[in-house]
């Protein structure tokens, strides 16, 4: 298994904020793809999203079913 954070920008004029998603990907390509990710790399993500509750918080998750 491999977890990493995926960061996306939204602006909106002059403001801009920042969304976090926690992504999993299972299996063999997540060994694979593990020397692959580093932090700054720029990564497009597709799967399954939810979300999940951690002491009063709520985290958005992607069950990852593709990277580029």
């Amino acid at each position: 298994m491999a977890g990493f954070p995926v960061a996306v920008e939204e602006r909106t004029g002059q403001d801009k904020r920042t969304l976090w998603f926690d992504c999993s990907l299972w299996g063999k390509r997540s060994e694979a793809l593990a020397q692959y990710l580093t932090k700054g790399s720029r990564v497009t993500v597709a799967g399954d999203l939810s979300t999940r509750e951690h002491e009063g918080k709520t985290y958005l998750t992607v069950r990852v079913a593709e990277v580029t």
